[in-house]
């Protein structure tokens, strides 16, 4: 939906899009926006909110593609206040670390259950 919206403002713009957590500076799609505002190149970036691009260093984010030339446009719901985005950072964060922790937990109960049972595992 986040998309159709976008194309239907900018129906020429080319879509960046991870499927990673917010928190991971790692991204492809981050990366390549990153470079491009490195190298001096001026960037319009539109995301739906500022967690969609990052969580948290969005103002860094910000500030390198503005000091390129570039410039960051966020639909923001109007019923996101300022002062709810806080909270909202904190509850991401806490979600992010426990969707993380609680899948390494998972990944290692299985490893450990199929050696128990005798199974070869793939190598990572």
């Amino acid at each position: 939906m986040q998309k159709r919206i976008l194309l239907q403002k900018h129906p020429d713009a080319e879509f960046i899009s991870d499927i990673a957590s917010v928190f991971n500076f790692k991204r492809k799609g981050l990366q390549t926006i990153l470079e491009s505002a490195v190298c001096g190149n001026p960037t319009h970036i539109v995301v739906a909110t500022k967690d969609r691009l990052a969580r948290s260093g969005f103002e860094l984010v910000k500030w390198l593609v503005e000091l390129s030339g570039g410039q960051i446009e966020v639909l923001d719901d109007p019923d996101n206040a300022s002062e709810s985005f806080d909270t909202q950072e904190l509850i991401g964060f806490i979600t992010s670390f426990c969707n993380s922790h609680y899948g390494k937990r998972s990944a290692k109960r299985r490893k450990e259950s199929s050696v128990k049972k005798g199974q070869v595992l793939p190598r990572e």
